[in-house]
């Protein structure tokens, strides 16, 4: 399949989404973002996750954003045991700097030979996921490299890339970049073929079949390389404005060549891999007019484990054992194995 299929497929789903996510819009317009989630169970789970409240602080926070929902206002939270908080809480400890630097690592550009780049990742020691969009079918995998510290040190030095190539004959499994299709690609890591690291310092990005790890209007940040640049990131103020059963829209900066990135919740655990985004300039509503959005698409990681699950009896046993592997350190906790060695 080609972008032209993803973004037809993007269009489709954002079309179904229209209304929610006017509304997500509108309510964090009003400071109140959080009130676009409809689920109240999802958000006190979620405010207890992400700030560590105890349930009935998280009862009093939903209470605080229902109230000004109706009245169309940002909510106050008067929380026991916390300052007044306007809006949304949003705190977040400061290990989350060190999370994204681990997560960071598990990231790499996608060399179609000098012929196109996108992004992907790391789902387990074995096993790099990007869209299929990307890498269309195990021909364009085999030709493919991945590119890992394709990125800027702390004094703002390139690195020495490490490539390595993909191993498309060993396993490679997709689904395609069709209206319903969840536009990914799940291929067996192969051997390095130039650079310094080893597989082993880059970790991995844990698939999980887990729904709840994310509430319309909450923040998601986007590890990327766009552009086929050096790897770069979106922090905050990357709303999710709206979702489906398997898809996520979001609004963020994206550019070509992002194709294939990780999008993480608060905690860098990921939720999403991005697929497509930008304007919306063919979308008109049930009266014919232009709808004025702009929003990025990820297909959920929960849905694209629900269906490698029901796959996993067609795959080759060495396929099924790599597939195991990957979904048993995806219930692991942030992102997959103990940062401490990978930091210290």
């Amino acid at each position: 399949m080609t972008q032209d299929a993803a973004q037809n497929s993007y269009e489709a789903r954002v079309f179904r989404a229209q209304d929610d996510i006017a509304e997500a819009m509108r309510r964090a317009a009003e400071g109140n973002p959080y009130a676009a989630e409809h689920s109240d169970k999802r958000i006190c789970q979620r405010l207890q996750d992400k700030l560590d409240l105890t349930e009935a602080q998280a009862e009093a926070a939903l209470e605080a954003i229902r109230a000004a929902e109706a009245d169309h206002k940002a909510p106050s939270f008067g929380l026991p045991g916390l300052e007044r908080v306007f809006q949304e809480p949003d705190f977040v400890d400061v290990a989350f700097l060190e999370r994204g630097v681990v997560a960071a690592k598990a990231v790499a550009r996608v060399n179609l030979g000098g012929q196109g780049y996108g992004t992907g990742f790391l789902a387990s020691p074995r096993l790099f996921m990007t869209n299929q969009h990307v890498l269309e079918n195990v021909r364009m995998a085999a030709g493919a490299a991945v590119e890992f510290d394709y990125e800027l040190d702390v004094w703002g030095r390139p690195k020495t890339p490490t490539r390595f190539r993909l191993d498309p004959q060993r396993f490679y499994t997709s689904d395609p970049a069709t209206r319903e299709g969840l536009d990914y690609a799940l291929i067996a890591l192969g051997e390095r073929l130039s650079g310094p690291g080893r597989i082993e310092d880059y970790g991995w990005l844990g698939l999980s079949d887990d729904e709840n790890r994310h509430i319309i209007g909450e923040y998601v940040n986007v590890i990327q390389h766009p552009a086929a640049r050096m790897k770069e990131v979106v922090l905050r103020e990357n709303r999710i404005v709206a979702r489906g059963p398997e898809a996520l829209h979001y609004v963020a900066d994206t550019e070509p060549g992002s194709s294939g990135s990780p999008v993480f919740n608060a905690e860098w655990r990921v939720i999403a891999l991005h697929h497509t985004g930008g304007p919306a300039r063919n979308l008109t509503d049930l009266d014919g007019r232009i709808i004025p959005l702009s929003v990025n698409e990820g297909l959920r990681i929960s849905a694209i484990v629900r269906q490698l699950t029901a796959r996993r009896a067609s795959f080759s046993l060495e396929g099924q054992t790599l597939i195991d592997e990957a979904l048993i350190l995806g219930r692991d906790p942030f992102p997959g194995r103990d940062p401490i060695g990978i930091l210290g």
